[in-house]
This record gives C-alpha cells, structure tokens and sequence, in this order.
C-alpha cells in the first residue's frame, strides 16, 4: 500500500472541515513514481488502443506466431498498423484480420 492515515495529516478550519493534507515528502515520492509508472494507462488515446485491442481478440483478429512464421506475423503487422512517433499505432484497415489458415502457415 502506498498511503495509509498513519502517512497523513489533516488540517481542519475553525467549523471541523478538512483544509489541507499533509504527507511526507518520501511517501509523495513514492506515489509520483508510481503514478509515472501507472498513470499511462489512463490516458484516453492508450484506452482507446486497449478497447481496440480488445475488440481485435474478441472478433478473432489475430495470428498465432511461433518461430517458424515470424516473418509473416511481422508482414501483417506492417499490413494493418502504423506507427507514429508518441509511441501509438494506428489501425490502417477497418476489415477483419486474414484467417489464421490463410496468412499463417
């Protein structure tokens, strides 16, 4: 766990209300690195990517790669998906994936 009421303080106005909270600087580290690490994942366009990712194994459009047809796993990659330079890809066609039988030898 990253935080517990043990790591904080509450400071309250003059009516009991809840004004500021108080950690440690050490714990705050703590919690930016893990936000760093996490935080990605929230991002709309990586939620996006995810949804169509699921939607992609949920509909079948995949392959099956073993290390005799990488080369082909590689040439349907490069077929359907673009790169871009902040790290996302782009669906370049809107149809379902080749049949397993029919680009995976």
């Amino acid at each position: 766990m990253l935080l517990d009421y043990t790591d904080v303080k509450f400071v309250h106005d003059n009516t009991g209300a809840t004004q500021e909270v108080i950690i440690d600087y050490t714990i705050f580290q703590k919690i930016e690195a893990f936000l760093a690490r996490h935080a990605y994942f929230y991002d709309e366009a990586v939620q996006k990517q995810l949804q169509s990712s699921e939607n992609d194994l949920t509909n079948g459009q995949y392959i099956e790669v073993k290390p005799n047809n990488i080369e082909d796993a590689m040439a349907w990659l490069h077929e359907r998906y673009t790169p871009y330079s902040d790290g996302y890809i782009a669906d370049r066609v809107s149809q379902t994936a080749p049949a397993h039988s029919e680009k995976v030898r």
